[in-house]
């Protein structure tokens, strides 16, 4: 009988609204890391500490798995690779986001707000998020990649056989790792929040909600009982998460259509509508949703768009 083997979860704080990030050690023949934490000298402090309560140091870290390119999730590989010469290991996906961090991330900045500007968004609100994105980037550096994997590849590290479930919407390369009944989700499987599609799709330019969505459907066929999110506690089992996230997909989705029945909306209107005064950091996040939703309706034909001075305005089909 193959022995039980249970992760070491170590609280990590991010700097961001989210709160902590769950980073996971694999203690065995090699020690490793699943996704590292924000760089920041607070964060690095508490990963420290939990490392040290299991007897070890950052110097005897051996890999590092990335579940996905986000700040929280990978941004201090850079410095704890240069500290203990782990090699660090991220989605193919992922490997130029993470390996030339500050360009790719400007790159996506300028992306971001060329799409932003179409929805309507004042133009004081994209400054203010501007503000925000210039500041989560300074929450990672570059990091070495020596190694990149795909879905169906196979990662036997500490006595763990990880197989990887590619699972794009989240970000393009997200991924999951599963050794028999256990998931190392990332943040494709929360238990308190939305994992947010934000042009996540695998092709790099779609806001990924339909990517998740299909993702999901990937995930039913796998049977784990224990799953590791990338924030917040253990679940069991990914069938009540999954009827909960589309029950909130098939909501908002028909929330959206009764707004569209009054009159077209530009993507910012339709996020007031649908929820509400957000807070600064949270606007990426809610035009996102809004502009997956709407991908997802204008490729079944039921809204369409009209630009208008730059500005995409969107109404039902032979409205």
């Amino acid at each position: 009988m193959k022995e039980v083997l249970k992760p070491v979860k170590i609280h990590v704080p991010t700097q961001l609204p989210v709160g902590t990030v769950n980073v996971y050690l694999l203690k065995g023949d090699e020690n490793v890391l699943v996704d590292t934490g924000p760089h920041h000298e607070e964060s690095r402090l508490w990963l420290e500490k939990g490392l040290g309560k299991e007897g070890l140091q950052v110097k005897d870290i051996d890999f590092i798995l990335v579940t996905h390119g986000h700040v929280d999730h990978y941004g201090q590989a850079g410095d704890l690779s240069a500290d203990s010469g782990a090699e660090v290991w991220v989605p193919e996906l992922e490997k130029d986001t993470i390996a030339n961090f500050s360009n790719a991330y400007e790159e996506r900045k300028e992306f971001y707000s060329e799409q932003f500007l179409r929805t309507g968004i004042p133009e004081e609100t994209l400054r203010l998020v501007a503000e925000f994105f210039d500041y989560v980037k300074g929450l990672a550096t570059e990091s070495p990649v020596h190694r990149t994997f795909r879905g169906g590849d196979r990662l036997a590290l500490a006595g763990w056989d990880l197989r990887v479930i590619h699972t794009p919407g989240h970000s393009p390369g997200s991924s999951c790792f599963r050794d028999g009944d256990t998931l190392f989700a990332g943040d494709t499987v929360l238990s308190h929040i939305t994992p947010n599609a934000a042009f996540g799709g695998a092709d790099g330019k779609s806001v990924g909600m339909a990517d998740y969505l299909r993702s999901l459907e990937e995930l039913e066929k796998v049977d784990v009982t224990i799953i590791y999110p990338g924030h917040g506690p253990p679940m069991e089992g990914l069938a009540p998460f999954i009827e909960n996230y589309r029950a909130l997909y098939r909501t908002r989705r028909a929330a959206l259509n009764e707004l569209l029945k009054a009159k077209s909306y530009n993507a910012f209107d339709l996020v007031v509508h649908l929820l509400g005064s957000l807070p600064i950091q949270e606007v990426f996040l809610g035009i996102t949703e809004v502009l997956g939703h709407l991908e997802i309706l204008q490729h079944e034909g039921i809204v369409t768009a009209e630009e208008k001075d730059g500005v995409a305005f969107y109404s039902l089909a032979g409205e």
